[in-house]
């Protein structure tokens, strides 16, 4: 950010960079639990798919006429049955209870970081607006409507970042 020389501006910009440096920690820890809880999913599916595998590998040695075989052929059944199950199941209702929450969670930041870049192009047009009146104040301009004119799109620029610069450090997710 740029420094205006304005000590109450720099004060409502710290009040905003704790808000926003809180919000992009929050928006890591949200990214990392998007995947985490994606890639349990994923090794969820694997681990149960790798265990029918098994099973199905291990029933190809063991035919039903050998003491052991039933066994295998049940174990293949029941491994099968748990890979339906989870796949029907488990997986839909964590899709349902912990994947899509997280995953609309974690859709609101792109939204938040573009909100955050025009309250910044907003500041930056403020601060440029200052600059100007205070040029025109230092080497005043043989045109006296240049002033008057300057201070008013300063003004402008001013409520205009205030207003979006309050909302968004009362709306940044804590």
């Amino acid at each position: 950010m740029a420094k205006t020389g304005n000590m109450g501006d720099r004060s409502s910009d710290r009040e905003f960079e704790e808000e926003e440096k809180r919000a992009r920690q929050l928006e890591s820890k949200a990214e990392k639990l998007h995947k985490e809880a994606n890639g349990y999913a994923k090794s969820l599916r694997e681990m149960v798919g790798a265990q029918v595998r098994m099973a199905t590998t291990l029933e190809q040695f063991y035919d039903e006429s050998t003491p052991i075989g039933p066994a295998y052929h049940r174990y293949k059944d029941a491994v099968t049955k748990m890979e339906t199950q989870a796949r029907d199941e488990v997986d839909a209702s964590y899709r349902t209870s912990v994947l899509e929450p997280i995953g609309r969670y974690y859709a609101y930041f792109p939204e938040i970081n573009e909100a955050i870049r025009r309250r910044n192009k907003k500041y930056l047009e403020y601060d440029h607006a200052k600059s100007k009146v205070r040029k025109l104040v230092e080497r005043p301009s043989q045109d006296s409507s240049k002033l008057p004119q300057a201070e008013h799109e300063a003004n402008i620029a001013r409520d205009m970042y205030e207003a979006l610069n309050a909302q968004l450090t009362s709306e940044l997710p804590k």
